[in-house]
């Protein structure tokens, strides 16, 4: 018998339900005797005996309507169809920005790449987390697609689910799967291969180019979870997933609804929701053998929230604040997570994760993102939709609000502050402390007697104990800021003496001195000084020489310091230092500024050229330790340049004209994005305490104010002390 032939008995076998014992074995003769040459009759008889029987599967077949149909029982995958031409994308721009609440499905494709379809229609691309988004080509009639559904794995290669009318119940939906390698520019059509038409498809995720997964539910039978290994050529369809402890699947609603499939090495989670008692409940499924059949693992914490797979072991229920849990141990045990993601719709929301710390949370198309693992979420814009104004910072909330000068934080949590505050009917310099990222403030002192509020002054400390404040003197602390000796050093207490920059790291504190005593001197010398952190004994440098300027930034213990526009000196244990020239062309050095990332990656940003309100910012990355720099994209013109700050995820830079701007990039230089502050005298203290979280004091024209970022720059908000 040939395979077409046994092909042919499975499909009628299966279809017709199981035919006579005469009727198998006459149908057994004549295949076996095959097609004589001669003699027609045995032919015909089988032909008869085949429209018999098609028609009693046709007969079935309609009665069958009337039920659901049975979610599909795994079979071989079939051999892949040839491989179709590539077509063109089509790109349809919005003819007017769209309006929220609106849909927006999203797919993150690694820590900086997130794709978006907005309204079923059009595509978007972001490779900066959702700071800028760039429109792609879709596949041609997408506008006809009834339920797209979309999964990229790169910033070029993704696939489309078309989707397709449902029937009744989801007894029936049809889909074709489109795929694409370069951002659109063309999709090749895969079709469906070994995807079956019952159950509703929805849920893709593709977790690398090769293994997919396509979730297939209706309302009365248990869920199955289609996968590929090629690509998304072929497809075969899992066991279903088996009913949890606690929930029994029925007909009328009650079957559990897959959510999207996360990969962690050769193991397989997928979340599914389903009803107990009226009460919507969240599971967890595993899989060790690629998908083909699942296991229940465990069960979320009753309540609202939708369950997002972070890690392997850490997961978190995102709901409103103060109820949101977390668990990492694998969904073992779960306790409160002091999240501080909210939304005005009451509905849950969708959540993808890029890696461990990315993630991404819409409810009707407003987009919220994480850098931090789903601690603190910030609003991103949506694509398509109308830009939204730049926040500016609010006034102070009280009267008694201290008005910041400048702000240091030695861990993520605990921060200090000083600034002036009325007191007695003046203005007193205050020190203020938080331990809990500057949500609540709290006054060390109440006034810093002996340190004149006349003056501009900046601070640092180390650690809970020892800090420094430094102007035109240099005073420190080594009890937490509640009592301050002056220390003494060359030029300070002069004229034109100060402290230009002060830093601290791994129990050292580095201080730029100007000695300047004279008026005349168009270039005072800047000197390097060090002190342990605990001692008030400071020594010069002796090994860096003194120069017209000085600044220093520090990162992972590594101490960088810049001395005029021509050295730079790098050093991790502040007493052995290493020599490189920096890349600021001298002959358009206008002020330059250094700005560490990590131990070896340094950023320069050099100011050159500009006209009235604008400056050129060039900036140079060293990924060696300053051996050799590669030149980036230039910052935008508008604003003179100020200060600059870096952090393993991105560069900031500050500048000011009759606006003020902070701008960041966070694809090395590729592209720049914006934040607009009010007209300012100027922004300081521009730092990141880790890669996320970041400061600066924002000089306002009526008053200052302290912003701070949680998303590693991507936006800044006020704070109140």
């Amino acid at each position: 018998m040939t395979p077409e032939e046994n092909d042919l008995r499975r499909a009628l076998e299966a279809r017709s339900g199981n035919p006579s014992p005469q009727f198998r074995a006459r149908l057994s003769t004549a295949l076996a005797e095959g097609k004589p040459a001669s003699n027609m009759l045995p032919a015909l008889a089988l032909v008869a005996a085949l429209v018999l029987t098609f028609a009693t599967v046709g007969v079935l077949l309609l009665a069958r309507q009337a039920r659901s149909v049975r979610p599909p029982t795994p079979v071989s995958v079939a051999t892949p169809s040839p491989t179709s031409p590539s077509t063109a994308g089509v790109l349809v721009k919005p003819a007017h920005p769209i309006v929220l609440p609106a849909s927006a499905q999203l797919s993150a494709a690694s820590t900086n790449v997130v794709w978006a379809l907005v309204v079923n229609q059009y595509l978007y691309r972001s490779t900066d987390r959702g700071a800028t988004w760039e429109q792609r080509p879709l596949p041609p009639n997408t506008g006809g697609f009834s339920q797209p559904v979309i999964s990229f794995v790169t910033d070029g290669e993704g696939w489309l689910s078309t989707g397709g009318a449902a029937a009744t119940q989801c007894s029936f939906e049809s889909t074709a799967m489109w795929h694409t390698t370069d951002a659109g520019a063309t999709w090749q059509l895969l079709g469906s291969n070994g995807i079956q038409g019952s159950q509703c498809k929805n849920g893709l995720s593709f977790v690398d180019s090769n293994r997919g997964f396509l979730d297939a539910g209706d309302p009365n039978f248990a869920p199955v979870i289609y996968r590929t290994t090629n690509g998304g050529r072929t497809w075969t369809a899992s066991r279903p997933l088996p009913d949890p402890p606690g929930f029994k699947t029925q007909a009328g609603g009650f079957t559990l609804q897959a959510g999207l499939v996360r990969a962690f090495g050769s193991t397989l989670l997928v979340p599914a929701v389903g009803a107990q008692s009226g009460v919507q409940v969240q599971y967890v499924f595993r899989s060790t053998d690629g998908g083909a059949t699942w296991t229940y693992l465990h069960t979320g914490p009753i309540g609202d929230g939708t369950l997002a797979l972070v890690t392997a072991s850490r997961w978190i229920q995102l709901a409103s604040p103060g109820l949101t849990r977390q668990t990492t141990d694998g969904g073992a045990s779960w306790h409160l997570y002091s999240s501080d993601y909210s939304q005005a719709a009451p509905v849950a929301p969708e959540i993808v994760f890029g890696d461990s710390v990315v993630g991404y949370a819409t409810v009707r198309g407003g987009i919220s993102r994480t850098v931090d693992g789903g601690l603190h979420w910030t609003s991103v814009q949506t694509p398509g939709t109308a830009v939204k104004s730049s926040p500016k910072p609010a006034p102070p909330s009280t009267a008694t609000a201290l008005h910041p000068e400048s702000v240091t934080f030695i861990s993520p949590e605990v921060g200090l502050v000083i600034g002036l505050s009325p007191c007695g009917g003046a203005q007193c310099l205050r020190l203020a402390k938080t331990v809990d990222a500057g949500v609540r403030w709290t006054w060390v002192t109440s006034n810093l007697s002996g340190i004149s509020p006349a003056h501009q002054w900046r601070m640092r400390f180390a650690d809970a104990e020892n800090g420094w404040i430094s102007g035109p003197l240099l005073f420190a602390t080594h009890n937490g800021g509640r009592t301050w000796t002056r220390i003494a050093l060359p030029g300070l207490g002069s004229t034109y003496g100060s402290v230009s920059a002060l830093e601290a790291a791994d129990g050292r504190v580095f201080a730029e001195v100007v000695e300047g005593t004279n008026q005349n001197s168009s270039a005072p010398p800047v000197v390097l000084f060090s002190s342990k952190v605990s001692s008030n004994s400071w020594q010069g440098v002796g090994n860096v020489a003194s120069g017209s300027s000085g600044e220093i930034s520090i990162a992972q213990g590594t101490i960088w310091v810049m001395q005029g526009h021509l050295r730079l000196y790098r050093s991790s244990d502040g007493v052995s230092w290493h020599s490189s020239p920096q890349p600021c062309p001298s002959n358009s050095y206008n002020g330059a500024s250094v700005a560490a990332a990590t131990s070896s990656r340094v950023f320069i940003v050099c100011a050159g050229a500009g006209a009235a309100g604008s400056e050129a910012k060039t900036v140079y990355l060293s990924t060696n330790g300053g051996a050799s720099y590669l030149r980036l994209g230039d910052a935008p013109l508008s604003g003179q340049f100020e200060e600059a700050a870096a952090s393993p995820l991105g560069v900031a830079v500050a500048a000011l004209s009759g606006a003020t701007y902070i701008y960041t990039s966070f694809n090395d230089g590729h592209t720049w994005s914006t934040t607009l502050l009010p007209e300012s005298d100027g922004l300081s203290d521009l730092g990141f305490t880790t890669s996320t979280q970041g400061v600066v004091i924002f000089h306002g024209a009526a008053y200052p104010q302290l912003l701070m970022t949680r998303d590693g720059g991507h936006t800044w908000k006020a704070v109140d002390v």
